[in-house]
């Protein structure tokens, strides 16, 4: 019992980490393109 739910805890928090990563490299990707917006003008 108590292994079945630290699977399902640490399977939850795996999700909760990727979802933030994701978040991270889609704000770096953002800011990586109004740079290369602002270099261009």
């Amino acid at each position: 019992m108590q292994i079945a739910m630290k699977k399902q805890y640490n399977r939850r928090y795996n999700e909760k980490t990727v979802k933030n990563v994701l978040e991270k490299l889609k704000q770096e990707v953002d800011k990586a393109r109004d740079l290369k917006v602002v270099g261009q003008q």
